[in-house]
């Protein structure tokens, strides 16, 4: 019976393989402190909201499209009470809500969606105020 040998790399891609973990590695430190700054500028010039959730992952299934990477739910809130219950923006009988769909910051988190996969992970939920970001593995979407 013969062993099975483990894949490997052809010698002709190791310097690629490298650099794009050398480059993964800076974006998610560099990345880390840039989502930082871009949220102390968007705090403070939007005072009236207390913090911002969202998700991101690739969804299992697309109906028969690709299954890319991307942000859901991108929702601010003007309390914290809203923020710790976490309200859908989708709840009209809710006041404390302001849907960011079409808005600041969900059109300028669309650009760097690459950059928040490699900071926050493929699957996450992500939770920001003035004074903290917050991620944890999520796992339960379509």
């Amino acid at each position: 019976m013969t062993q099975k040998q483990e894949p490997t790399i052809h010698a002709a891609f190791i310097p690629f393989v490298e650099a794009k973990a050398a480059l993964d590695a800076k974006i998610k430190h560099e990345g880390e402190t840039a989502v930082k700054v871009f949220f102390k500028d968007y705090f403070d010039t939007h005072p009236e909201i207390y913090g911002i959730r969202w998700d991101q992952f690739v969804p299992y299934f697309n109906d028969g499209d690709a299954c890319t990477f991307g942000l859901g739910g991108v929702t601010s809130y003007k309390t914290k009470k809203a923020f710790d219950v976490g309200t859908s923006a989708y709840d009209d009988d809710n006041e404390d809500i302001q849907d960011c769909y079409n808005e600041e910051p969900h059109t300028s988190l669309q650009y760097i969606e690459d950059i928040l996969e490699v900071v926050f992970g493929e699957h996450a939920k992500v939770a920001v105020t003035r004074t903290s970001i917050e991620s944890e593995e999520y796992t339960d979407h379509d």
